[in-house]
């Protein structure tokens, strides 16, 4: 921010003498606002001042040998504008106590790309310009509706809710798979929410045992060699069930249908219809928990997580609630 402001300072705004020239007010104007555009918050730094002339830009970069003239002649204005944030560039003629020293918006825009943000520039010569900063929301605050699903917490940023609506159970119809209601006209696909959760952890290590049949559970105890056999394993072998072995030999048909039901909410009571542009879903939840302002922690690899979740938080309560990431449900959850 202070590279961004020194130089809308200095290479933006004109002097007083040349402002009345041309017709502007003696005194220029620099504003720094912030604000919410979809999964991004967004920092601008605006001026009223002189702007960027593209083709004195293209100039300085043949100079300086940023890019070859032939180059220079096909870009249009805008790429042309977008030259500043090259390593050593300057439109300065001089250093000042200010800028032009050349690393200013080289510098800024390797920290916003570092941040996996992005620059925008938009200038209008004669009039001023406007530099964008869009950062995603896992360095913001964003103002959530918290919902609970299966025991879980999730937050949806407000700005993706269209509406919430009452969960029937009757009004669903299935349509190539997938579960869809009647929105005004118009099919809705639904989302059950508790898809993402998980009731209880088992370790890694024992997920396959748990996982696997019991008659698979005795050869992997088995297959140990004698001397790990603790008293524990020896119990386990003596007590599984023998019954349990002959059901799933005399139903195994009926066993496996029962695993092809997918688990959808039982005591859903809510569905938040979320948009993004043009595509809507609706998310089936048990509960609503209310609106909250949540600060936005990254999740790191340490964790294993579902890509439909952008970030977390942690309520005043000292609950964690993962933040769901509406524009990623929508392109690969709808369908």
């Amino acid at each position: 921010m202070v590279h961004m402001i020194r130089n809308a300072l200095d290479h933006g705004i004109e002097p007083p003498e040349e402002r009345e020239m041309s017709g502007k007010h003696r005194t220029g104007t620099l504003m720094v606002r912030a604000f919410y555009e979809g999964n991004n918050v967004v920092v601008q730094v605006r001026e009223d001042g002189k702007g960027i002339d593209p083709e004195k830009i293209k100039k300085i970069s043949v100079k300086k040998g940023v890019i070859t003239e032939t180059a220079a002649a096909q870009l249009s204005d805008e790429d042309a504008v977008r030259l500043i944030l090259a390593p050593g560039f300057s439109t300065a003629e001089e250093v000042t106590s200010v800028s032009g020293r050349g690393v200013g918006m080289d510098v800024v825009n390797s920290k916003i790309m570092h941040l996996k943000g992005t620059l925008d520039i938009k200038s209008e010569f004669g009039m001023g310009t406007t530099f964008s900063i869009y950062l995603p929301l896992t360095l913001a605050i964003v103002q959530a509706l918290v919902v609970g699903s299966n025991k879980e917490g999730f937050a949806i940023p407000i700005g993706d809710i269209s509406e919430v609506i009452k969960f029937n159970p009757d009004v669903i119809h299935s349509m190539n798979n997938q579960d869809v209601i009647e929105l005004r006209g118009e099919a809705l696909p639904l989302f059950y929410l508790s898809s993402l959760t998980k009731q209880g952890f088992t370790p890694p290590e024992l997920l396959e045992n748990v996982q696997a049949p019991p008659e698979k559970q005795i050869k992997s105890v088995l297959s140990k060699q004698t001397e790990d056999l603790s008293l524990e394993d020896l119990e386990a072998i003596s007590e599984t069930s023998v019954i349990e072995l002959e059901q799933q030999q005399e139903e195994p048909e009926e066993i496996e249908e029962q695993n092809k039901i997918p688990q959808k909410v039982s005591t859903a009571s809510s569905i938040v219809v979320v948009r993004d542009g043009t595509n809507t879903m609706g998310l089936v939840v048990d509960e609503l928990l209310g609106q909250e302002e949540a600060v936005v922690k990254p999740v790191t690899d340490l964790f294993e997580f579902h890509d439909a979740v952008s970030g977390a938080t942690i309520t005043g309560d000292g609950s964690v609630h993962m933040i769901l990431d509406i524009p990623y449900m929508l392109k690969n959850l709808s369908a």
